[in-house]
């Protein structure tokens, strides 16, 4: 079973003395922390708690501990989204900016490289002015600059020795945040995650360091017991986050408010739409006309490679035209304009890349088919 959470010692004036010397680290244990709870529990003031939770880190007693399965130190991981990018990424670039690491004609090489990069439609692209706006990055443009956008953009213009440290975060990250990780490449991130820190430690000094950092040697434990960090990270919980705050509500009774939209969204879901030219234009835009068996799931490599819609023009006669006469009787439809039209106003979801101009979501608007 591995021991996850070292006891961090807060020696005398208050600020953590780091150290990453792992074999003096000495580990929790869940009968430890419930004995130093159910004494924070007991104390009498705020004074008493306050002197029990400087020594055992604690802060209070949780009602979770009236479980008896419920292991506090394995149960409560870390979460690598604020570990790692909204807290060491985000620290390290204003890190830069306060030690006046950057002129102003290199932010500029920076603001330049960041515009040169062509990214997929679904990453998503930096704000170019980082800058000014670096400070209201969200963490998923945090995770965007890290292993993407930042070797790049740094290389040549951060000095040497920084730079050297700043790809002992970035190598890890790209491994931390795998769909699948094996145990090998876990102990490769767990070691150069570690040497990032001693060397931060070394080049900016003990006050640099934080207890968020101490937790970065603890995200090879918490894989291993929970698995890969997208299976339990805050990326989702935050995207909701935002869903809901981007309802529109009159400020009362709002929850009320939006369990009535998540319904509404439910029954639009599950509306049978009107049937009317079915016939005339289902067998063109289904995928599975293009020669799959009735009911089989495509994947994105079978579809038609021009994205011409393939179904519409092989519907097509001799003379390039398209008859419908239930819906049009007297006139024909030429593909082209019927692709033309798809085109501009319609939309395509290829698995969860969705493409077209009546897309709303960030870096879709300039997706081309």
């Amino acid at each position: 079973m591995p021991k996850r959470v070292a006891t961090l010692i807060f020696p005398e004036g208050g600020k953590w003395d780091s150290g990453f010397d792992q074999n003096l680290w000495r580990s929790r244990t869940n009968e430890d922390h419930r004995r130093q709870a159910v004494k924070i529990a007991k104390c009498k003031t705020k004074a008493q708690q306050n002197l029990v939770g400087q020594k055992s880190g604690i802060t209070h007693y949780s009602i979770l501990l009236d479980l008896d399965y419920f292991n506090v130190i394995r149960f409560c991981p870390v979460d690598p989204m604020h570990n790692l990018f909204l807290g060491t990424a985000k620290k390290m670039f204003h890190l830069w900016n306060d030690m006046k690491l950057f002129s102003p004609s290199q932010l500029k090489d920076i603001e330049d490289r960041i515009k040169s990069l062509e990214v997929p439609g679904d990453i998503g692209r930096l704000p170019t002015q980082i800058t000014s706006n670096s400070g209201s990055y969200t963490a998923e443009q945090w995770k965007n600059w890290t292993p993407i956008y930042s070797i790049y953009c740094l290389k040549g213009i951060l000095l040497e020795d920084h730079f050297r440290c700043w790809q002992t975060f970035v190598l890890p990250c790209k491994y931390f945040c795998q769909s699948a990780i094996s145990k090998t490449n876990l102990n490769i991130a767990d070691g150069l995650i570690l040497k990032f820190c001693k060397s931060v430690e070394n080049l900016y000094g003990k006050h640099v360091i934080t207890p968020n950092m101490h937790l970065h040697n603890h995200l090879k434990e918490v894989i291993l017991d929970h698995g890969p960090v997208t299976s339990f990270w805050c990326f989702s919980f935050e995207s909701f986050n935002g869903i809901l705050g981007s309802t529109q509500t009159n400020k009362r009774s709002v929850e009320l408010q939006l369990m009535r939209q998540f319904l509404m969204s439910r029954y639009l879901k599950d509306m049978t739409l009107p049937t009317m030219y079915q016939d005339e234009f289902l067998h063109l835009c289904l995928p599975t006309s293009l020669g799959s068996n009735e009911g089989e799931e495509m994947s994105p490599s079978d579809w038609s490679t021009d994205h011409k819609f393939n179904n519409i023009v092989s519907a097509a006669s001799p003379d390039g035209k398209i008859s419908l006469p239930n819906m049009y009787a007297n006139r024909d439809i030429v593909p082209s304009d019927l692709v033309e039209s798809i085109h501009k106003y319609g939309s395509i979801k290829i698995w969860s890349t969705t493409l077209g101009l009546n897309c709303n979501q960030e870096g879709y608007g300039e997706a081309k088919f």
